[in-house]
């Protein structure tokens, strides 16, 4: 079997390909991938339906990935694995997309008998990174794609452009925010409880009060049970006038800004860190067979990619949290748990300054099966850093980590919905239901083949409606 991968084929290479059975699939979406469909179609190529194989093999997919990136985790193959992306495999980033797309190849060879295959994708990843290796797949490997793809990423691979941006881009924050560490003091009336969360422009009301999105009224109730609450807090928000005049009014022992605890030390420290990491040997990897494909390159390529920006915020806020901790010793630490680096970096901070802190994840947001990154596989919990217990947003999302998530024994205690109103505003309250739908809201937060469906989607519902006028709204996250 012969397999094309290109985001762009001639006439002449398509013609020159269409022998035998010939079909192809699209990972990608939009007017450029139509007018590829036509053309292929047009000469003969068999449009191969990507969601029916997703749809007949979703289990098997996703226990895939989990358990690929699992044995990875199992047996760190870097020093601060943790604060690489790799080891949270997110669903909708390009590492764990890349696994997806080898995984659906595989399937068409085993089911069916092709003899040519073309694969229409924006990104070289994981194809270009291939071509080296000893697949146990019977197939040959052709990548076409345009130099304007293949250089930009590639050159982003090689050098550490991405850790010298995020870098000026640190330097001009602190600047705003002021290179003086905020001090740190001691004083509480009682015991205190860090609460972690995230800083954003909707985290203040218009009277500068604190409004924390993740936790609600909780630091409410912590101050009523007899505990000090402590509010320890990352920029997650462009730093604009305001927000940056709302968050300067909060200078107390109450609230502490991460990117004000770090200093110029912790900066430059990292930042060299970063550097050394990005140009140092390629690690020895635990396993690097994945759906038969042999995907050392890929996993070498990909370290490279991801030992930048968000490798050097966790290891940075890594070094403010340990800041912290060393004055403050707390006797409870609450965050949002959603299995993040930059979450495993501070837990491993409170493991070293603070280990009889205790610490509470809240699991908060929307959760299906889809959220790849907070499942985990057999024995992964036995060496990835994790919380002493996690908190859900209610019953639902409880019983489905506990099934099928592979968390410890008694780790997993339903909770409530934290960032929900205790009571709906009547304004909220429809007296009567509407005779017909005039306006709709479509959410979107999985990225953009979903905002491309989406829209279509839209479309197709206006095409169709004979009912009057639908305005449409779209959100998209965050």
């Amino acid at each position: 079997m012969l397999i094309v991968v290109s985001n762009q084929l001639s006439r002449e290479e398509i013609r020159r390909y269409s022998k035998g059975r010939s079909g192809y699939i699209l990972f990608n979406y939009g007017e450029d991938a139509d007018v590829f469909s036509k053309t292929l179609e047009s000469n003969g190529f068999e449009h191969i339906d990507l969601r029916n194989i997703i749809i007949n093999s979703r289990g098997e997919l996703r226990r895939a990935v989990i358990d690929f990136t699992g044995a990875l985790n199992t047996n760190p193959p870097h020093p601060d694995w943790w604060a690489i992306l790799i080891s949270r495999r997110v669903a909708m980033y390009e590492f764990a997309n890349a696994l997806a797309k080898l995984f659906i190849v595989q399937k068409i060879i085993e089911t069916a008998d092709w003899d040519t295959i073309i694969l229409y994708d924006g990104s070289i990843s994981p194809w270009n990174y291939l071509r080296s290796g000893k697949h146990r797949i019977d197939a040959k490997f052709i990548t076409l794609f345009s130099m304007k793809t293949d250089w930009q990423q590639r050159l982003e691979s090689i050098l550490p452009l991405r850790t010298v941006l995020w870098f000026l881009k640190k330097i001009v924050t602190k600047t705003r925010l002021g290179w003086h560490p905020s001090e740190i003091k001691s004083n509480f009336n009682a015991s205190p409880v860090v609460m972690f969360t995230l800083i954003a422009k909707n985290s203040f009301t218009k009277e500068r009060s604190f409004k924390d999105v993740y936790f609600g009224d909780l630091a409410k109730c912590v101050e009523a049970d007899g505990y000090s609450p402590v509010v320890m807090g990352q920029l997650h928000d462009k730093l604009t006038g305001d927000l940056l005049n709302n968050i300067n009014s909060k200078k107390d022992n109450s609230f502490f800004l991460l990117e004000h605890i770090w200093s110029l030390k912790d900066l430059l420290s990292v930042f060299k860190r970063g550097l050394k990491d990005f140009f140092g040997r390629e690690p020895e990897w635990p396993l690097s067979d994945f759906a038969g494909f042999d995907v050392k390159e890929f996993l070498n390529v990909n370290l490279k990619w991801e030992l930048q920006a968000g490798y050097t915020d966790s290891l940075l806020y890594y070094k403010a949290t340990k800041n912290i901790l060393e004055k403050i010793s707390p006797e409870l630490l609450i965050y949002p748990y959603e299995n993040k680096c930059t979450e495993r970096m501070f837990l491993k901070a409170v493991s070293e300054v603070s280990p009889d802190t205790k610490t509470i994840g809240y699991q908060h947001a929307v959760l299906t099966p889809k959220h790849i990154h907070m499942f985990l596989a057999k024995d992964e919990s036995e060496s990835l850093p994790l919380p002493d217990r996690i908190v859900t947003n209610g019953p639902y999302t409880a019983r489905l980590l506990r099934e099928t998530g592979n968390y410890p024994e008694g780790m997993i205690t339903a909770g409530t919905a934290l960032r929900q109103a205790a009571e709906i505003p009547d304004e909220f309250i429809k007296k009567e239901s509407p005779k017909r739908v005039k306006n709709v809201l479509l959410t979107l937060a999985e990225g953009v083949e979903e905002y491309d469906k989406g829209l279509a989607f839209l479309r197709d519902i206006q095409k169709s409606n004979d009912t009057g006028k639908i305005d449409f709204r779209v959100r998209l996250h965050p």
